[in-house]
């Protein structure tokens, strides 16, 4: 049986949005309402700045917490603040009394189902997003925002031209999932080549090349926090997702681990755990759980020997 698991950390590109970027139709900025049911007041045409963060970086002093304190008072007077909360780990109850010690961080809103990062393509936190009049703006890290608003930053700016030409054959795979923006069924494959923590080499060009005529590549996407309450059928999917190995043991399948919160060692105790001693990829830029537009888990991928996407879902 062939069985691989591949983990992804938070992916920490930027973007930029060119003030033409319309908000997608089914996004109602309208409607949101904070974690005791107020509907937030949105001035269309007064500039909404969304800052997606997370209350546990907060409590230590991160999340851009103390972010009023270096912006401008003229963007702090024109501009509308509204706090995000991913629902990444974190129950409403967590966020009440996160309120109760942090009253300034207002109004705060828990993104169920993390529908504002995924239509928004927010996928770092702390992160910025600034909308007037239903279109971003802009969107990026702190440190891009502040570049956006001429204030010092004390990061260099980026070195963009050396980006566009990867030196590894590594990098290059990686260049060539950041151009696809979604894969649907019936799209080709986005290849990857990765290295294993025992320092062993991987890429999906030589996993296709190993099936035979009907086998199949099965990416498989988990979170290494199952369980918890926002994964409540989790350890029962990975139960059936290991009798579906079982019983497909001709095909070969690849795990890709989304790993919010945790390091290496978090997730060999998950592994082990749950039985799964497997060969395990570690990487840090969460950019196939992107470019295949994945954002449950767990959740499957099924490719043909001809590296074509033929079935994706989260039914095992």
């Amino acid at each position: 049986m062939k069985f691989l698991i591949l983990l992804l950390l938070p992916f920490t590109a930027a973007m930029s949005y060119a003030a033409d970027s319309a908000l997608p139709k089914e996004l109602q900025l309208s409607t949101l309402q904070t974690v005791d049911g107020n509907v937030i007041a949105i001035d269309h045409k007064q500039t909404t700045h969304f800052i997606f963060s997370d209350i546990w970086a907060m409590y230590n002093g991160g999340g851009d917490v103390d972010i009023e304190k270096v912006l401008p008072n003229s963007f702090l007077t024109s501009t509308k603040r509204v706090w995000i909360q991913p629902q990444f780990n974190v129950t409403e109850v967590q966020i009440k009394k996160f309120q109760g010690y942090f009253p300034q961080i207002k109004p705060l809103v828990l993104d169920k189902e993390l529908t504002l990062m995924r239509k928004m393509g927010v996928w770092d936190r702390p992160y910025h997003v600034l909308v007037q009049n239903d279109e971003i703006t802009f969107s990026g890290n702190t440190d891009e925002l502040k570049q956006h608003l001429g204030l010092k930053t004390n990061k260099a700016q980026p070195d963009v031209s050396a980006k566009t030409e990867p030196a590894t054959k590594e990098a290059t795979h990686v260049k060539d999932v950041k151009l696809l923006k979604h894969i649907k069924v019936g799209d080709p494959i986005a290849h990857f080549a990765k290295t294993t923590i025992t320092n062993d080499k991987l890429d999906s060009q030589s996993l296709l090349a190993k099936l035979e005529h009907g086998q199949k590549l099965n990416l498989v996407f988990m979170d290494s926090l199952c369980p918890m309450p926002k994964f409540p059928n989790c350890a029962a999917q990975l139960e059936q997702l290991k009798k579906q190995i079982e019983n497909n043991s001709e095909d070969l399948w690849v795990g890709i681990a989304n790993s919010f919160y945790v390091d290496a060692n978090y997730v060999k105790q998950f592994a082990d755990k749950f039985a799964l001693d497997l060969p395990i990829i570690f990487d840090q830029d969460n950019e196939i759980f992107k470019a295949y537009n994945v954002y449950s888990t767990p959740y499957k991928i099924e490719v043909n020997k001809l590296g074509i996407i033929d079935k994706r879902g989260s039914k095992f």
